[in-house]
């Protein structure tokens, strides 16, 4: 008799515990989930994707753009600053990473037709799209120069004479920006790449070709024997313009998961490892 209550009451016990610890781990708030990719797995999905493409983002590039971004010669995916930077986004935000290449004439509009999710272009507040687009923090920042003839330099010494003849590269918002910012009336012819401007340079059909300083500098570098001198822009306003990514009104959700990722990229590093496989100085 002595032992059945002796197992009764260890039975007792063992039932009360086993409540009392089922009550404490349902009174545990909530573990957080870990920082980094983890952490998002589950975040953003694009909407308008297949079914089977989810968590999927699509980053249109420009397809001529060296160094930022495109196409390799011998073919295959975009290369450059901005598509190593797309991909580093896609693998902090825990999503799979497709790269568009798209030429710069038609990039933005191609954007605004849902061919992508992430615009990677040299956009930002002031372009002709701000009322269609949202835009990131910053992810890097340039400023205006110009590019002229090393024997013609000497022209420009007191800022930029009276009908001077300048070239922009065709398709860039931060070009257009530029623009603006000098105040010049007139439309400004356009070319379709840096090939094309230093042949307009050469051959005297234009003055000057004005440019944002990082692309200015790649081409001069990697073309040293052009005999073209840069030139800081002939107006009041120097400063930097930030260069952002975009994306489409109305997806605020994308817009705040990219703005917090360039931040974490900033922040440990990795986005200002990025930049210096491509120029030799800070450019955030």
């Amino acid at each position: 008799m002595k032992q059945r209550l002796a197992n009764l009451s260890l039975a007792l016990i063992l039932v009360v515990v086993s409540a009392a610890i089922t009550a404490i781990l349902h009174r545990q708030p909530a573990r957080p989930l870990p920082s980094g990719r983890r952490a998002v797995v589950q975040g953003w999905v694009a909407p308008g994707l297949p079914l089977g493409e989810r968590r999927r983002l699509r980053f249109l590039l420009r397809a001529d753009c060296p160094p930022f971004s495109s196409l390799p010669p011998a073919g295959g995916d975009p290369v450059g600053l901005d598509a190593d930077t797309a991909r580093a986004l896609a693998l902090h935000l825990g999503v799979e990473c497709s790269l568009v290449a798209i030429p710069q004439r038609d990039i933005a509009e191609r954007f605004l037709r849902g061919e992508g999710d992430v615009l990677m272009a040299a956009l930002g507040p002031g372009s002709e799209h701000e009322h269609s687009l949202d835009f990131t923090v910053p992810h890097y920042r340039s400023r205006g120069v110009l590019v002229v003839p090393g024997h013609a330099r000497g022209r420009f010494a007191e800022g930029l004479p009276d009908s001077v003849r300048l070239r922009l590269l065709a398709g860039t918002a931060h070009g257009n920006a530029l623009l603006k910012n000098l105040g010049a009336g007139e439309p400004i012819a356009e070319a379709d790449d840096w090939d094309h401007l230093a042949a307009d340079l050469a051959e005297g059909r234009c003055d000057a070709v004005l440019a944002d300083v990082l692309s200015a500098h790649h081409f001069l570098g990697s073309r040293p024997d052009q005999g073209l001198a840069l030139l800081p822009m002939p107006v009041s306003n120097r400063h930097p313009s930030a260069v952002c990514f975009a994306v489409r009104k109305g997806t605020g959700e994308l817009r705040h998961s990219l703005d917090a990722a360039l931040r974490d990229l900033q922040m440990n590093g990795s986005l200002r490892q990025i930049h210096h496989r491509y120029f030799p100085f800070d450019i955030e």
